[in-house]
């Protein structure tokens, strides 16, 4: 397997955190395409590890902020935070 630096790595996250695509990651960074999908279909590869933990970064900032938005009334946020509940109960593991 292909060992990537931290580097690398820390960019991946930095990409993934900005909602870029695997294929758009793999442009920037000058990575093949074809490699990066391949990577990125392993859950436990370095590449998917970095990429994902950018892309849930960004989401627990959305979430953070529509919480906020939540208790300060918005019907909209009150809404999406119900669903945030629904989804991250233990039974639905």
């Amino acid at each position: 397997m292909e060992e990537l630096s931290k580097e690398i790595l820390d960019q991946v996250t930095e990409y993934g955190r900005l909602l870029f695509s695997v294929d758009d990651v793999a442009v920037i960074i000058g990575i093949d395409k074809q490699k990066a999908r391949h990577w990125a279909k392993s859950p436990s590869h370095a590449f998917m590890q970095a990429y994902l933990k950018g892309r849930l970064m960004t989401e627990a900032e959305v979430r953070k902020t529509t919480i906020t938005l939540a208790k300060q009334g918005s019907t909209p946020a009150v809404e999406q935070v119900k669903k945030y509940i629904r989804d991250s109960k233990i039974e639905n593991c």
